[in-house]
């Protein structure tokens, strides 16, 4: 995992994987990103616009409401965490 910012105040945690479905890498990268941050869920996530759809099916299949957000910098095996203001891990 790595970390970025959007120079607007707003950080991000990157998870890569590859070889994956979108439902593999979320489990894996909620998994990860619940390690680094205890307080559960992130704000939102991040998908290349290519996966959005896949993103929304997969979070329906694990029971989970987060928003899915799109940005086409965003490579298609990476989601982006958007971190809640002020959480340091």
């Amino acid at each position: 995992m790595g970390s970025r910012s959007d120079g607007q105040g707003r950080e991000y945690v990157v998870y890569r994987g590859h070889g994956q479905t979108m439902k593999e890498r979320l489990q894996r990268a909620l998994a990860m990103y619940r390690t680094v941050y205890r307080d559960g869920l992130p704000l939102g996530i991040v998908v290349n616009p290519r996966e959005e759809e896949a993103a929304h099916r997969a979070l329906k299949a694990l029971n989970m409401e987060i928003p899915v957000y799109t940005l086409g910098g965003c490579l298609v095996p990476e989601i982006w965490f958007v971190v809640a203001e002020g959480n340091e891990g």
